[in-house]
C-alpha cells in the first residue's frame, strides 16, 4: 500500500519514470483479494447512502 500511495505522489508530482519504477515493483497478483474487498465495501457503502 505504501509503495502505491509513493507511485501515486511520484506521477502526480510529474516525475512519471520514478512512478513507473515504483509501480513496478509492486506485487498485484497479492493485491488483488484487498482491491476486491475494498470495491466490495464501497459498493455497499454506497447503496446504504443511496436510501
Amino acid at each position: 500500500e505504501a509503495r502505491a500511495l509513493l507511485g501515486r505522489l511520484e506521477y502526480q508530482r510529474g516525475n512519471y519514470a520514478a512512478a513507473l519504477q515504483v509501480f513496478r515493483g509492486i506485487d498485484i497478483q497479492s493485491l488483488m483479494p484487498k482491491m476486491t474487498k475494498s470495491v466490495i465495501e464501497l459498493e455497499f457503502q454506497q447503496e446504504r447512502d443511496v436510501q
